[in-house]
């Protein structure tokens, strides 16, 4: 961020990560952030997340519209939208589009995931998240 960027410039964006129902946080699960394109699919990787203990990321910074421009009758939306992936072996992998970033405000998506019966659940990660892991 330069000095000439006003700070509400960016919003925030941590993921929590649990179970179907929401009871059991998902450990090393990978959340990868996107750029959106305009038709709602993913441009360049942003960054990559790894879950905790607690199902939890770290919280990242995003570009978001400045707040005078979210309150402009002409802005269509008053955020910024993202793409995400989230991947766990063993769960059903999830696509998310349009995940919103609103200008100085730290947003948490919820994520919950669907554990894959055993002969459908991969048992290895990929070379791509073996990679993102160590980022």
């Amino acid at each position: 961020m330069t000095s000439n960027t006003p700070p509400e410039s960016f919003g925030y964006l941590k993921f929590e990560v649990a179970s179907g129902d929401g009871t059991i946080p998902i450990r090393d699960a990978l959340i990868y952030v996107y750029s959106e394109e305009g038709d709602g699919s993913r441009a360049r990787l942003l960054h990559s997340l790894t879950t905790d203990e607690d199902g939890l990321t770290r919280t990242i910074q995003l570009s978001a519209p400045s707040i005078a421009e979210s309150l402009s009758p002409e802005m269509d939306t008053p955020y910024t939208s993202y793409y995400i992936v989230v991947k766990k072996p063993g769960f059903a992998e999830i696509e998310g589009r349009e995940v919103p970033v609103f200008p100085g405000i730290t947003s948490i998506q919820q994520i919950n995931m669907i554990a894959l019966p055993e002969p459908f659940a991969p048992t290895e990660r990929t070379e791509e998240d073996r990679e993102a892991a160590h980022d």
